[in-house]
C-alpha cells in the first residue's frame, strides 16, 4: 500500500539555508539540537511513506546533512528497523561537535563501515545490494 502525503515543498539557497541556521542558533537552538530535529523528520518520514522496510543503508558525507544522516539512523534502529551506516569522508573524533550523534550509533551498535577503510568499495557494493 503507498501512502500518499500532501505537504508544500519549500526551497531555499545555499546562502537562505546558511540564513536560517544562523538566525535559529542565535535563538539559543544549537547546531547539534537542529541536527536532532532534521534526523527524527527524515526518519519519521521514512517510517511514514515506506511500509515493511527491509535493511537501510545511511550514506553519510561530511557536512551538517552528514550528521542528520547519524541521527536518522539512530531514529530508524529505535523504530527497530535494520540499518548500518556508510561514512564517506566523515571525522569522527571527539573534537566535532557530530561526534556526539556518532557515538550514539557506536552505543546502539550500529554497524559503521568508513571509505576510508574500504578503498575498492566491497562493503559499500555489498550493502547496497542488501538494501
Amino acid at each position: 500500500m503507498k501512502v500518499e502525503i500532501e505537504q508544500a515543498t519549500k526551497l531555499v539557497t545555499v546562502a537562505e539555508m546558511a540564513a536560517l541556521e544562523k538566525a535559529a542558533d542565535a535563538a539559543g537552538h544549537s547546531y547539534a539540537t537542529m541536527m536532532e530535529w532534521a534526523g527524527r523528520g527524515v526518519a519519521e518520514s521514512i517510517l511514514v511513506r515506506y511500509a515493511n522496510l527491509g535493511v537501510v543503508t545511511v550514506l553519510t558525507g561530511p557536512g551538517n546533512n552528514g550528521g542528520d544522516g547519524l541521527v536518522c539512523a539512530r531514529y530508524l534502529r529505535a523504530a527497530g528497523v535494520p540499518v548500518r551506516v556508510y561514512l564517506w569522508k566523515r571525522r569522527t573524533e571527539p573534537a566535532h561537535d557530530y561526534q556526539q550523534h556518532y557515538a550514539k550509533i557506536r552505543a546502539l551498535q550500529i554497524p559503521t563501515a568508513h571509505a576510508d577503510d574500504d578503498g575498492d568499495f566491497t562493503t559499500l557494493r555489498a550493502w547496497l545490494a542488501e538494501t
